[in-house]
Parts: structure tokens; C-alpha cells; sequence
């Protein structure tokens, strides 16, 4: 099956125009060894999410901030 993939890949024309001829990934920059709590911090952004409260579906995103320091 992954000869198959491969094989129809190479024919997609959308599959093609979709890939940019990117080969390969990145080098991951080298971290900075974190000295104290809260110099630096990182936030992500995730949803939509789905909550039943009170019999009502509810619909919210969510906000996560992390201390590196401590993770």
C-alpha cells in the first residue's frame, strides 16, 4: 500500500502543487538554558471545544501560558 501512495503522489497534480518542493525539515534551534520563573513564557490557542453545561452545548477556546522555567 505505501508503493500505492508513493505512486499516486508522484501523479497529483494537487498533490504536487501542494508540496513546494520543500525536501527534509529544519535544524531546531539550540534552547537557552532558562535561569529563573517567569523570564520567558509560551501561549497556545486551542479550539473550538464542545461543553454540555446544564443540558445547553456550549462552544469555547481555551488560552494555555507556561513558565518555561518550571514547565
Amino acid at each position: 500500500m505505501s508503493a500505492q501512495i508513493k505512486e499516486h503522489v508522484k501523479r497529483c497534480d494537487t498533490c504536487q502543487k501542494a508540496n513546494g518542493g520543500v525536501r527534509g525539515m529544519g535544524k531546531v534551534p539550540i534552547k537557552d538554558t532558562e535561569t529563573e520563573p517567569w523570564r520567558d513564557i509560551v501561549t497556545d490557542l486551542s479550539g473550538p471545544w464542545k461543553a454540555v453545561v446544564n443540558g445547553t452545548e456550549r462552544f469555547f477556546d481555551t488560552l494555555t501560558i507556561i513558565d518555561v522555567f518550571t514547565g
